[in-house]
């Protein structure tokens, strides 16, 4: 087994708050990962780790360059009330890093999602601000 250091930021969720005077504060767990390229790995991406989830959602811009194969179609909906958006769902390949480790190599069941989706107004998935708080 390799131990794969995370990071973690903790905010306010201020319209929780508003709402519950309490129990608002969202911690979001943070990795790096590597995507299986043709020649080798791409570089790290930091992604959320959502324990929950049975499957990840892919930035349209990351995954159609990573070699993949469909499993299917499918949709996202949830994240924001009455909306679903049709996706396709397929499997790549990837390891988990930090500045030391690598992880073996995993198939990863992921979701497309474009960043302009109503699931992610105005995302900008090229900006990611990585938090510095490491997990021990």
């Amino acid at each position: 087994m390799v131990i794969i250091k995370a990071f973690f930021e903790t905010f306010l969720d201020e319209e929780l708050y508003q709402k519950l005077h309490s129990r608002s504060k969202v911690i979001r767990i943070y990795c790096l990962v590597r995507f299986k390229i043709k020649d080798g790995f791409t570089e790290p991406y930091p992604a959320i780790i959502d324990t929950g989830a049975h499957t990840s959602l892919l930035p349209l811009q990351v995954w159609e360059f990573l070699p993949h194969r469909i499993l299917g179609d499918h949709y996202v909906a949830g994240l924001v009330p009455g909306t679903k958006l049709d996706v396709k769902v397929g499997e790549v390949k990837a390891v988990f890093v930090d500045l030391v480790n690598n992880s073996k190599e995993y198939s990863l069941v992921g979701r497309e999602i474009i960043p302009s989706s109503p699931l992610r107004p105005g995302g900008n998935s090229n900006h990611f601000s990585f938090p510095q708080t490491e997990l021990k």
